[in-house]
Order: structure tokens, then sequence, then C-alpha cells
């Protein structure tokens, strides 16, 4: 047998407190809340508070609250706020409003005046209790910092590379064109495996851990993936025009405003890949972005790599 559902309250029994006290009024038939009248004239100095007092007490019905909010049309003259409360449905004290000018005027108000307003919304109110677990969600929490974190480990490569072709010692590099390669291709190709294997995919692995001890669950782990696709297109942007060969350029060089610019527009594009990671993950098609991040960074990949098999030593002279 169905219970029949509890009837909402059509009247509110306010007590008057005061005999200044006035009724609390709608501003129209479907107004949200009851205007409540100030019983005392208000001077409020500019960022000062002020409790504007009502002379009313009033019996909320079990299973709902209400909220102090503020007029928007007084806050719009004078920038009057008011700093919300909540009125549980077994208080019975006297209902004050707590004022707030934001404005740099004094504002001043007299009795009656119409000062904040009075919703009453329906709520819940279950016990609380400890849990060992709660239930996950796609969102968790921290999302975007293992996204980013993701992201960010394409620089480290970038990075390593960079820094391996300076050298005080760079003519000795000179010895590389003895060997029986036709150009930088090769050199460039084992420093770039050599960073992956030894500092990026570790790196990775460690932020992976590190995020796994912080929140104790891996549901968020499909998050680093977008990272690890990209990871073979950064290494390979140092090694453009076979550029990453090791300890062949001068310390001085390191300066150079364009290695700056190249190395902040990587930091752009793995925010904005962390970015589009996160919102495809919360939005569903995390799959698909997987896909077309993909094929874009297989065809980019490819495409670099081919150009590098083209470059030639740069001549002596």
């Amino acid at each position: 047998m169905q219970t029949a559902p509890a009837k909402e309250a059509r009247t509110l029994n306010f007590k008057r407190l005061d005999d200044r006290a006035a009724l609390p009024t709608r501003g129209s038939d479907q107004a949200a809340g009851l205007d409540l009248y100030s019983i005392e004239d208000l001077t409020v100095g500019p960022k000062q508070r002020c409790l504007a007092r009502t002379g009313l007490a009033v019996a909320i019905p079990e299973g709902y609250y209400g909220r102090i909010a503020p007029r928007s049309g007084l806050a719009l003259r004078t920038g009057l706020d008011v700093l919300s409360g909540v009125i549980d449905a077994d208080y019975r004290g006297e209902i004050g409003c707590l004022l707030y000018n934001t404005g740099d005027e004094t504002i001043n108000l007299p009795a009656q005046s119409k000062v904040c307003q009075l919703i009453i919304e329906k709520i819940i109110t279950p016990e609380a209790v400890w849990a060992d677990e709660i239930s996950e969600t796609d969102r968790g929490s921290g999302g975007f910092g293992t996204a980013l974190a993701a992201g960010y480990v394409g620089v480290v490569p970038m990075l390593a590379l960079n820094l391996l072709q300076y050298s005080q010692n760079w003519q000795a590099a000179d010895l590389f064109r003895l060997a029986p390669i036709r150009g930088p291709a090769a050199l460039c190709h084992g420093a770039r495996r050599a960073v992956l294997a030894l500092l990026a995919f570790p790196t990775l692995i460690v932020f992976g851990l590190i995020a796994w001890v912080l929140r104790r669950e891996f549901s968020f782990l499909p998050l680093l993936i977008p990272g690890i696709i990209a990871l073979p297109v950064y290494a390979m942007i140092p090694c453009l025009r076979g550029q990453a060969v090791p300890l062949s350029v001068p310390i001085e060089e390191a300066k150079s405003a364009g290695r700056g610019l190249t190395m902040f527009l990587a930091i752009l594009i793995s925010v904005g890949l962390s970015g589009v990671a996160l919102w495809a993950w919360t939005g569903g098609w995390f799959g698909w972005m997987l896909v077309a991040e993909t094929i874009i960074a297989v065809s980019a990949y490819a495409a670099m790599r081919a150009s590098l098999s083209r470059a030639k030593w740069p001549s002596l002279e």
C-alpha cells in the first residue's frame, strides 16, 4: 500500500515578537521569497556590517529550511548585500538579517524598509556516518592535475635533448662526421631513444605512482594516455634538421631566443592537450579523443622522421 505524499503547506506561520513587526509580503504571486521588513532605522557605514531586526519568529515546516537572501533591487541601487543565513525548522527565535555595505557611502534605511527576503527550500537531512570507501565518479578529484602532469612529461624529452647538445668541447663533435653515417639522423635517434627510455618514461611512471599514492585508486590513470601518445612527437621536435646531435653546440647558443620560444609553445600545447583530455574524459568521448590524437601523432611523427632522415651534415666552413 502506497503512502500518499505529504501535502505541501500553503501557509507559513509567523509570530510577532515586537509590536513594530510587519507581516512579510511577496512582490508578486510568483515571487520566490517573502520580503522582510526592519523594525528600526538602520545606518550602515562603508564596508561595515549591521544586523537588521525583524521582530518576527517563524515556524518552518519539517523537511524545509529558510534561507535569508538579498533583494536584488536594493543591492543594485545602494550596494547593500545580505550575508546569507539559514533558519532551521526547529528555530523559534527572532529572525535577523545581517547586512553588509559593499559601497563607499553610508546607507540609511528608515524603519519598515524591505531589507531582505526569506526563501523556503526543501531539504533532506541524512545522518552523517563514517565509511571506509565512497563511490567514485568520472570526475573524481584533481583529474586535471593528472592530465596536466601527463602533458608536461612531453616537455621532458625536449628539454633533455636540448641540454644534451651543449658542450664546452663542442668542436670534438666533428668526430661524428668521420663515422660511416650519411647524416645526423642516427645520432639524433639514439639520443632520442635514450632520453625516452631513461628519463621520460620513468618520469611518467613516477607521476602515476605519486598520483596513486595520493588518491589510492586507478580510475584516473587513463588520463596519462594522451601524454604517452604525444611523447614520441615531442621527442622528435628537437631532432628536426638534425639539431639534436649530443655535445655539438657551443654553450653560448643556449641563450637563443628561438629555443625559448619553442619551449614556450610546447608548454602551451601541453596545457591545451591536458584541457582537451579532461574535457573528453568528463564528456564521455575520451576514446574518440585518443583515436584522433593517435592519428595526428602518427602522421606528425612520420613526417618529422622522414624530414630527419633527409638531413645532412652542415658544412664545416
